[in-house]
């Protein structure tokens, strides 16, 4: 199979295994939209001020110049969290596959594919 096609499967029913999996798979989506809230508001002060303190002071009696490095940073932080949950997902439904047979190895695959 390939990646990106679909599946068919007529009357699955899902083993305890499998629901565990789906429960991790549960998780890592809601961990992944906790953390993209959280490193939308924590880390922004944290790479437009500096990594050390919190330099409101400086900030506002020096006028802290705001590089395009900074925006770039800040981009790529909240553009890598989709790839790193879908990423964990694909491990989470490749190691089920590795781990079950017959019709639930199928379903893995199919979900694999999907992602």
């Amino acid at each position: 199979m390939n990646k990106g096609s679909f599946c068919y499967l007529q009357g699955f029913e899902p083993s305890n295994r499998t629901l565990k999996y789906i429960e991790k798979m549960n998780n890592t989506v809601e961990m992944a939209s906790l953390l993209d809230k959280i490193i939308s508001i924590v880390p922004f002060f944290q790479i437009f001020a500096g990594r050390g303190s919190y330099k409101t002071a400086e900030l506002i009696s020096t006028g802290y110049q705001i590089t395009t490095y900074n925006w770039e940073l800040y981009a790529n932080a909240l553009k890598s969290i989709p790839e790193i949950k879908r990423k964990k997902l694909e491990d989470i439904a490749g190691t089920a596959s590795i781990y079950t047979h017959g019709r639930e190895r199928r379903f893995w695959e199919c979900v694999y594919n999907a992602l």
